[in-house]
């Protein structure tokens, strides 16, 4: 359902998951290609059973789950159109309700979300809080040494004046 889910969320491309991923597994002479769980599996086993494939298959071990099996790994897929870090905030939202929704339903305590969207989308929100908190703070400090060696408002005036012209021109570089 998880993978359902995340698949109906705009921008995202592609979900890797124990239910996306087929695993190739032998029976009375027959190969069968299938997930192990989900609504598209054809194993007859029991949940223990395949749980068991799941952790001894060479394509899987080590890959979707941690080897105490008590971490598992889902990963979701972006359009191309979310490297720009501006883009992100919303499918990154979804994300993250669909699987907290989810997980939170059976008692999954810790969910930890990584990978480059979530650390561009991180880093810029970090940087844009500094900005607003440092910008004014060295405006005032810049302020108060032009006050203490100038004395005269328009020595003081001009040389901010520069400062600010200097800063949104550089702001508007990097915005651009």
């Amino acid at each position: 359902a998880v993978g359902k889910d995340l698949r109906q969320i705009e921008g995202v491309t592609g979900v890797g998951s124990i239910t996306e991923t087929s695993m190739l597994h032998g029976k009375d002479g027959e190969l069968i290609i299938s997930p192990l769980f989900g609504t598209e599996s054809v194993f007859d086993e029991t949940f223990n059973e395949r749980f068991e494939y799941l952790s001894q298959s060479p394509l899987t071990q080590g890959r979707f789950f941690s080897s105490t099996m008590s971490m598992t790994l889902l990963t979701v897929k972006l359009d191309e159109r979310y490297q720009d870090p501006n883009m992100l905030k919303e499918p990154l939202d979804a994300i993250q309700k669909v699987v907290n929704g989810h997980l939170g339903k059976h008692g999954v305590t810790q969910v930890h979300f990584g990978g480059i969207p979530f650390i561009r989308h991180a880093t810029l929100g970090l940087m844009q809080k500094d900005v607003q908190w440092l910008f004014p703070i060295s405006l005032l400090v810049i302020s108060l040494l032009l006050i203490v060696i100038f004395r005269r408002v328009p020595m003081v005036l001009l040389p901010l004046g520069t400062i600010m012209v200097g800063t949104i021109w550089t702001a508007g570089a990097i915005g651009w």
